[in-house]
């Protein structure tokens, strides 16, 4: 799977847009306003309330390189408390050395699949302490790679223990899913992350935030405890990916 191998050539690839449900169903873009409207004026009143305490996105950027570092910059005023979820995908087995941002946050590695002259990746996360705007987050290889990193802030969440559950899977095929995670706590914002070699589409019941032609943020509101699973489609057909997922607490 050459999860990466044209990302540095095809600089389109570096746009991306947000995409959420509209009043009507449909979509709106822009700064996602509209569908944050929308997702809270359906539904039952628990699922109200749900949206209403659950985090949000604030964020997001993506990077491509092809060199030892690849980078991503969040451009919005972040709140202390915010969580920070970086998804980086490199080709072959070359080792991830670390990965920083500008604010001197502090990231943790929840998840990493490391598969030997194929595709690897690594999910990391950190609470934001510092709110200093702009701020790119870098990863630094031990040589020179193809990378991808993608990068989402989400406010509002809880101030103790932030991520509720997690998991990342590497694979490919016409579609992506992960495996399941059973979160204790509720309301979550459920986060799937996805890179791949062919442009992703959100997977049923998630709101697609921002996309590119090789990643995507998606997420839903998870308003009871229990197991569920993150997807994604490709309609290019057979794609290598890797998708993640990752529940944050609401407050």
């Amino acid at each position: 799977m050459e999860v990466l191998r044209a990302w540095w050539i095809t600089l389109v690839a570096g746009c991306s847009f947000r995409l959420a449900a509209g009043p009507d169903g449909g979509e709106v873009g822009g700064d996602g306003q509209g569908g944050s409207d929308a997702r809270m004026s359906s539904g039952s009143d628990g699922a109200l309330d749900a949206a209403a305490h659950a985090p949000t996105l604030e964020d997001e950027a993506t990077g491509f390189g092809g060199g030892a570092t690849v980078a991503a910059t969040l451009a919005q005023a972040a709140n202390l408390g915010d969580v920070e979820l970086a998804l980086v995908s490199w080709n072959s087995n070359v080792q991830l050395t670390s990965v920083i941002d500008t604010r001197r946050n502090t990231f943790t590695l929840l998840d990493t699949m490391v598969t030997t002259g194929s595709g690897s990746c690594a999910l990391y996360v950190a609470r934001v302490t510092n709110t200093t705007t702009p701020n790119q987050v870098t990863a630094t290889f031990a040589d020179n790679t193809g990378s991808l990193i993608e990068v989402a802030e989400y406010t509002g969440v809880t101030t103790s223990s932030p991520v509720d559950g997690h998991v990342l899977v590497l694979g490919t095929g016409v579609s992506a899913s992960t495996s399941s995670v059973t979160t204790a706590h509720a309301p979550d914002v459920l986060v799937g992350l996805v890179a791949a070699d062919a442009m992703p589409a959100a997977g049923a019941g998630y709101t697609q935030e921002a996309v590119t032609a090789f990643s995507l943020v998606e997420d839903r509101v998870a308003a009871t405890p229990g197991g569920y699973t993150a997807t994604a489609t490709f309609g290019s057909g057979m794609a290598g990916w890797c998708i993640t997922l990752a529940a944050l607490e609401g407050r």
